[in-house]
C-alpha cells in the first residue's frame, strides 16, 4: 500500500513526461506495483505452491517490496548522481512555439476563405 500512495502522489505532484528520470521511477513502481497484484492473483485463485504458505507468502511480498524500494532509491540516487534536469524549461517552451506564428496566419487565412466560400456559394443552382 506504502508503494501505490507513493506511486500516486508521485503521480500527481510532478510530470513524469518531462524527465527520464522520472519516467525511470514511474516504471519501476508501477512494474512493482504490476508484480503485486499478480503474485496477488496467484494467491487469490488457489494456487497450491509451498510459496503461498502464510509465512513464505509474506515474506515473498517482503522481498518484492523491499526490491521495488530499493530500485526506485538506485534511481534517485543516480539522478542526484548524473544532476538529472528537467530538460523543458523557458528556453525550450520557447524554442519549440517558434514559428507557430505564421501557422497561426495561415490558419485565420484558412477560416477566413472557408467562410467566404460557404457565404458565396449558393447551393441548388447550376454551376456557371
Amino acid at each position: 500500500m506504502g508503494l501505490f500512495a507513493l506511486f500516486t502522489g508521485y503521480i500527481l505532484a510532478t510530470r513524469p513526461y518531462r524527465c527520464q528520470f522520472t519516467n525511470l521511477l514511474v516504471f519501476l513502481l508501477t512494474a512493482t506495483q504490476l508484480v503485486n497484484t499478480f503474485v496477488l492473483m496467484l494467491k487469490i485463485t488457489g494456487l497450491k505452491s509451498a510459496l503461498f504458505v502464510d509465512t513464505y507468502y509474506y515474506y515473498l511480498l517482503i522481498l518484492i517490496n523491499g526490491f521495488g524500494w530499493f530500485l526506485a532509491l538506485c534511481s534517485i540516487i543516480l539522478a542526484y548522481v548524473v544532476k538529472g534536469k528537467w530538460p523543458v524549461d523557458r528556453d525550450v517552451a520557447k524554442s519549440g512555439i517558434a514559428g507557430q506564428e505564421l501557422a497561426i496566419v495561415f490558419i485565420k487565412r484558412a477560416r477566413d476563405f472557408r467562410k467566404r466560400v460557404v457565404r458565396e456559394k449558393v447551393y441548388g443552382e447550376k454551376e456557371r
